[in-house]
């Protein structure tokens, strides 16, 4: 996946939350994944995605980053016929999703979640 995709995405929901500021994503695999988030959260698991929102400023200020798993990404697309790249995509908009408020804790969370994610690679498609 070429890294200009990647910032198109991120910039495009930044965009259309109005967030304005820096982004960093980063792809690692599921030890280091877990590790980070034993050692910041307090999760002893793999997850899919982190995000650390990094800003002092207000809510419009976005100081962030993503860090995506990628070999949860290549499985989740195995086991369900989907697009690894894809896969991967939603895991950058499902982290700065989350950057700009978006939160996934309750069902219908995650299904808004999920349907913005959609929304998002229907775009780039």
């Amino acid at each position: 996946m070429s890294e200009d995709l990647v910032r198109l995405v991120a910039l495009d929901v930044m965009a259309r939350r109005g967030l304005k500021g820096e982004l960093s994503v980063t792809f690692v695999g599921a030890d280091e994944i877990h590790c980070l988030n034993r050692d910041f959260l307090g999760h002893d698991y793999e997850t899919d995605c982190l995000t650390f929102d990094l800003a002092d400023e207000g809510p419009d200020d976005l100081l962030g980053e993503v860090i995506v798993n990628i070999d949860q990404a290549d499985r989740e697309a195995g086991e369900r016929g989907l697009d690894y790249e894809e896969e991967l995509l939603r895991y950058v908009i499902h982290g700065v999703l989350h950057l700009a408020g978006e939160e996934d804790d309750t069902i219908e969370q995650r299904s808004r979640m999920n349907r913005l994610e959609s929304e998002v690679l229907r775009r780039f498609r």
